[in-house]
């Protein structure tokens, strides 16, 4: 689970599957933005499991979601990238990265580049 204060005052939350493939939903992808101090939530599409993967703030509010669970038992990353719009609600799906990454740190740099570190990839550490 993922949480982040938007610069809307927004709360966005997202996880993936929780890795139980016994319960019923397991690998249903959620988002959820709280419209603080509101009560309701709105349900944007999560398309990938982004369940361990990292996150990091675009300097125009937008959240960066890289990496994810590939596969569980051996754990794998995903190279997917997600940015996140607030203005929107909604996800879009970025390049690639060059390698998997499944808990992997994402730091944003001065010039709005953001790197990826660390995390296990699609076949071995990294």
């Amino acid at each position: 689970m993922h949480a982040a204060l938007l610069h809307t005052g927004d709360i966005l939350f997202f996880a993936g599957s929780g890795n139980d493939p016994d319960r019923l939903g397991a690998h249903d992808f959620r988002t959820r933005v709280w419209h603080y101090p509101d009560p309701g939530l709105d349900a944007p599409t999560t398309p990938i499991d982004l369940f361990c993967s990292g996150q990091a703030f675009l300097p125009d509010g937008r959240v960066l979601a890289a990496g994810g669970t590939g596969q569980y038992d051996p754990f794998f990353g995903l190279r997917d990238t997600l940015l996140f719009d607030p203005a929107t609600l909604t996800w879009t799906t970025q390049p690639d990265m060059d390698y998997g990454r499944w808990y992997p740190t994402l730091a944003a740099l001065e010039t709005g580049a953001v790197v990826a570190l660390s995390g296990l990839g699609t076949r071995t550490r990294i």
